[in-house]
């Protein structure tokens, strides 16, 4: 009975961490770049691979998937038919991959429940080799969201702090930690979610409930950087731009993109607005996952248009941020949107 609660835990946290991905950020209203669809895909510069965590519509068995943005092929990029994995990012030397993951029980129905034989834990592949290292012990709970330093010696990631039903969308019961590779020593920074690498690894910026939160790694508590509106709805997906420069969140009413004007006191402004058209979602959007091209100058997002209250027709939408014009480059209406997530783009 402890174990099958502790699996229905699993699910409802992934659940939990896309359906509350709308609600935090309510932050000011104006739009700085109406987006409109792009009509001629060869006029649209966007390249590149997407990672993305994917199940089947009606299954919880996720596993790792590439989507090449030029072509939209999508093909499977999982470590084995013997593990269930989740958000997978690569390192900058493009020589290794991190990801969460669990061996699957075969005699688990993977249309009622996650089928991981174990609990989760934090894995580093070798991309030449494809040899694995396992990263993290049970104590760790869903360690997900893996990010590299700028020196890929170190990897922050966060878990959860605890198994309440209550709490499992709320960010304040998530922590941020860090692995060194060099040493295997494993850290833990504070409170919050989404860690993001200042562009000299000295900091990480968390996502709490009430805002933004900087830590330093060598240690001390975390410092609220930026206000936010604190709502019920609180687990959202956040991102940083590659050169560190640019900070993007999803909320209700698109993708916020800020520009970072200062680490060292931590300053930023809002410079765009990146939303679907009215045409195309005339009740609104959800936008879920943001993250940035290897350049920079565009953002991928998991969005799905409302209707009649429903969210329908999932896909994957990419952003040109300066024009805010857009194209879609992948249907995702097959696939349990409820366990999806962009996790890179290289």
């Amino acid at each position: 009975m402890h174990d099958q609660s502790n699996r229905s835990a699993i699910i409802l946290i992934l659940v939990g961490i896309l359906v509350g991905a709308s609600g935090l950020f309510l932050l000011t209203s104006y739009v700085f770049n109406k987006a409109k669809q792009t009509p001629e895909p060869e006029v649209f510069g966007a390249t590149g691979t997407l990672h993305i965590s994917l199940a089947e519509r009606g299954h919880w068995d996720v596993d790792l998937f590439a989507l090449d943005i030029a072509s939209g092929e999508m093909r499977r990029n999982g470590v084995s038919d013997e593990y269930t994995s989740y958000t997978d990012t690569v390192s900058h030397d493009g020589t290794m991959r991190a990801f969460m993951a669990a061996p699957i029980d075969p005699d688990k129905d993977a249309s009622i429940e996650s089928p991981q034989a174990e609990p989760f834990e934090l894995y580093i592949e070798d991309l030449k080799t494809g040899a694995l290292t396992k990263v993290t012990e049970a104590a760790y709970r869903t360690p997900t969201l893996p990010q590299w330093s700028p020196n890929d010696r170190y990897i922050a990631f966060e878990y959860r702090t605890s198994d309440s039903f209550e709490d499992l969308v709320d960010n304040d019961t998530l922590a941020v930690a860090v692995y060194d590779r060099e040493t295997g020593e494993l850290r833990e920074i504070g409170a919050g979610a989404h860690p993001l690498w200042s562009p000299d690894g000295s900091k990480l910026l968390t996502l709490r409930s009430d805002g933004l939160y900087l830590y330093d790694v060598s240690g001390g508590n975390g410092k609220k950087v930026y206000e936010a509106v604190r709502t019920t709805s609180t687990l959202l997906k956040s991102a940083l731009s590659r050169d560190g420069s640019q900070f993007a969140i999803t909320n209700p009413e698109g993708v916020f993109v800020f520009r970072i004007t200062s680490w060292n006191d931590f300053a930023m402004e809002r410079i765009a607005t990146l939303a679907l058209s009215e045409e195309e979602a005339p009740e609104g959007a959800a936008y879920r996952w943001p993250v940035f091209s290897p350049d920079d100058t565009y953002i991928a997002v998991h969005a799905g248009v409302y209707a009649d209250g429903k969210r329908i027709s999932p896909r994957i939408t990419v952003f040109d941020i300066e024009t805010g014009e857009y194209r879609n480059v992948a249907d995702l209406s097959s696939y349990n949107n409820s366990v999806t997530f962009i996790s890179d783009w290289n």
